[in-house]
């Protein structure tokens, strides 16, 4: 059965669980991340990082370099250049932007890749996708992650 939800029960129910994540500085004016009345914190975001990451679902879709979806003509090719040119295999990956906190990541490096040390990462602020991969790959090797 198909379920239809409306983009304002979708909102409420992203605070509900943003609630229950305990990220007190986040609020979703509606579920697209394109609002700028979306707001959140980088802490609030390393902690929905943390729980999206014990999610099979999310995980697995958000570090293919290539994604075919259902509704849509074209596969899309992921965003992040880390994965879709670099040959990096995350745990997890979400790269975003909007004009108010530019290009944007959250990521987990595969531990195997890092002396089996675990890491979740939060860029905000960038002015270019090359540039959030720049210091993407600076801190992966401040953290001796193997690239």
């Amino acid at each position: 059965n198909n379920i239809l939800i409306t983009p304002d029960a979708f909102s409420a129910e992203m605070n509900n669980i943003a609630k229950q994540l305990g990220m007190t500085r986040t609020f979703f004016k509606e579920p697209t991340g394109l609002e700028t009345k979306n707001v959140s914190s980088a802490v609030d975001l390393g902690k929905l990082l943390s729980a999206a990451y014990r999610a099979p679902n999310i995980t697995k879709y958000s570090t293919q370099k290539i994604l075919s979806v259902q509704a849509a003509s074209t596969p899309n090719k992921n965003t992040n250049a880390l994965i879709r040119d670099m040959g990096q295999t995350p745990l997890l990956s979400k790269t975003g932007f909007i004009k108010e906190s530019g290009f944007n990541l959250l990521y987990v490096p595969d531990p195997k890749n890092c002396q089996n040390k675990h890491y979740g990462i939060v860029l905000l602020g960038f002015s270019t996708p090359v540039e959030r991969t720049q210091q993407a790959l600076k801190l992966l090797k401040f953290l001796n992650c193997t690239i």
